[in-house]
């Protein structure tokens, strides 16, 4: 069973679960999201690895600080956390946004990474989504977040949300889960900013063939958010790179197909 723990960063308390022991992995959740999302894969990673799940600055039961939430921001607070946690040279794996930070920290600090594991991952142009672009407003934006309530986040999953099939998926547990990062007005905030600063505006593509370690791309072949396309970019890109595509799985591998994306995880972490 995962531990529960904090640690103070810059001031601000970081939520984080850790499970198992071993080289440590390092988990790293996308917007809106927490270490919830990871909840379905941990054991199976745990049973190899010291496996720590983090809310990240902003989500979940961290702080939400009124901060500018940039992805260099995002990877100094993750830089702060497994330095103060003495974990040396970490696995990373990331999912969309997450997938983004994990990626700019193993190019920022390429001689704390291992390998890196990047589902559906944010960070390159081609194939991103017109409906980002309402980040630009960020009025709008945070007055949309502001106006969810359960009933309309569970309609939103079932008809426009990141699954493949979400009737399979949806339970009152994984609404409750998923809501908790914008429950409060400092929760609407972080969400709107780092949406604005980050998606669509900050890519980390140009740099991808400078990555000298392991890279395992995960993708659910039938994401609705970021598009499988992405993944074929990320792959050229990334030159020795291992692509492995999931049928009938949508943004969120690690929920819709937890059993294939430990399996996966596990066999390229080993290689690494």
């Amino acid at each position: 069973m995962a531990q529960a723990s904090e640690i103070q960063i810059h001031g601000h308390r970081i939520y984080y679960e850790e499970s198992g022991a071993g080289e440590p992995l390092v988990l790293v959740h996308g917007w809106t999201g927490s270490s919830f999302d990871w909840r379905l894969v941990v054991p199976s990673l745990a049973e190899r690895y010291r496996v720590l799940a983090l809310d990240q600055i902003g989500f979940g039961k961290s702080d939400k600080p009124r901060i500018h939430y940039t992805i260099e921001n995002f990877v100094e607070y993750l830089d702060e956390f497994i330095g103060l946690l003495g974990l040396g040279r970490v696995h990373l794996a990331g999912n969309s946004m997450g997938g983004q930070i994990a990626c700019e920290y193993a190019l920022s600090y390429p001689a704390r990474a291992k390998s890196l594991v990047l589902i559906d991952s944010a960070g390159v142009r081609a194939g991103l989504p017109f409906f980002f672009r309402l980040a630009r407003v960020p009025k709008l934006l945070e007055w949309t977040i502001s106006m969810t309530t359960p009933d309309s986040y569970r309609r939103f999953m079932l008809s426009r949300g990141p699954y493949y099939n979400p009737r399979i998926i949806i339970t009152e547990d994984l609404i409750r889960g998923h809501m908790q990062s914008f429950l409060s007005k400092e929760g609407i905030h972080a969400a709107a900013d780092s949406l604005r600063r980050n998606i669509g505006v900050v890519f980390v593509e140009d740099r991808l063939g400078e990555l000298k370690i392991p890279v395992l791309i995960l993708w659910g072949k039938d994401d609705p958010t970021l598009p499988v396309s992405m993944a074929y970019t990320f792959h050229r890109k990334i030159k020795a790179s291992k692509l492995v595509i999931l049928d009938e799985c949508g943004h969120i591998p690690m929920e819709e197909k937890p059993q294939e994306c430990a399996r996966v995880m596990l066999e390229i972490l080993a290689e690494s």
